[in-house]
């Protein structure tokens, strides 16, 4: 089919619109369900001081579910789209299994790609503990849990697969993965999070186009539980982190033997749609694409803490 370059700038723009949107939403929505929230709990125990409060709100979930839900929602209303459910092949039980084991090999794997990068900026005078904190810390409240394991997964599945990919799969599947994945893993604004988020967006992509958009939120939704459970149990079982750890080595382990095993098969079913030089030329040109990539890439720099 040949290359229409007036409809992929629109197409393009449009996309990275209901992107910012997105996150322009977010974070105003988010700012305002927690400035009520800390307005009715000054309310009701006007005797808090400020740093408990603080921390009440920061750690309760009931800002980042409005904030997460709403700009979703708004966004498949605005592009008057509906998510697909619908499935190309079923995962099964043992496909479940072989992608969660994938999962946890991946972040182990980006845990320790970063090491480099954080002695790096360790001898400039930061770190990432906060960043790490922000990313890996177990609930305290119920609410926060419920957005963990179940809405964040949802609702990012929905708007980057549901959505993003969707809109992008007329120019191929893997520029659809990738430019969705890539989005998905800007949107956290994390720098220890940024690799993982980015690899484990391709992951929910193909199993999204080859498998559904239902497999893609249950995968989330397991890694999310499975994160909170295991951090939730080495609070308050001492030596637990040993067995964690000895799992995700071997879940490492068993995932870079599938990557040689399969190394030809992934090759050639990212070539199979290979985007041509025009579709990503036009899409990574695109000045309003150029500053959405820069800015949320310094937001995600920003992320680190002076030491």
């Amino acid at each position: 089919m040949e290359f229409d370059r007036i409809t992929a700038k629109k197409s393009f723009n449009g996309i990275i619109l209901i992107f910012i949107l997105y996150n322009v939403l977010f974070y105003l929505i988010h700012e305002a369900v927690s400035m009520g929230y800390a307005i009715y709990v000054v309310g009701a125990r006007p005797d808090i001081n400020y740093e408990e409060l603080l921390n009440l709100v920061f750690n309760t979930g009931f800002a980042l579910i409005a904030a997460s839900t709403f700009p979703t929602l708004l966004s498949f209303v605005i592009v008057r789209e509906k998510p697909d459910f619908g499935k190309t092949k079923t995962i099964g039980i043992k496909g479940l299994i072989m992608f969660f084991v994938v999962m946890q090999g991946i972040q182990l794997i980006c845990t320790l790609m970063l090491v480099p990068l954080e002695g790096l900026f360790y001898q400039a005078g930061y770190n990432f503990e906060a960043a790490s904190s922000a990313a890996s810390d177990p609930s305290i409240y119920f609410s926060s849990l419920l957005y963990s394991v179940a809405v964040a997964p949802l609702m990012e599945e929905l708007f980057f697969r549901g959505l993003i990919l969707k809109k992008l799969r007329p120019y191929g599947k893997t520029f659809a993965i990738l430019v969705a994945a890539m989005l998905f893993s800007l949107m956290h604004q994390n720098i220890v999070q940024l690799p993982v988020t980015f690899l484990m967006g391709v992951l929910f992509g193909y199993i999204a186009v080859e498998y559904s958009l239902g497999a893609a939120i249950a995968l989330h939704v397991l890694n999310n539980a499975f994160v909170e459970v295991t951090g939730h149990l080495m609070n308050r079982i001492e030596y637990l982190w040993i067995a964690d750890s000895l799992f995700m080595y071997v879940c490492a382990a068993v995932s870079a033997v599938l990557l040689v095993i399969n190394l030809k098969n992934i090759g050639g079913y990212f070539n199979s749609e290979k985007p041509t030089s025009e579709t990503v030329k036009c899409f990574f040109k695109r000045p309003l694409t150029i500053i959405t990539i820069v800015y949320f890439l310094f937001m995600t720099v920003m992320s680190v803490s002076v030491i």
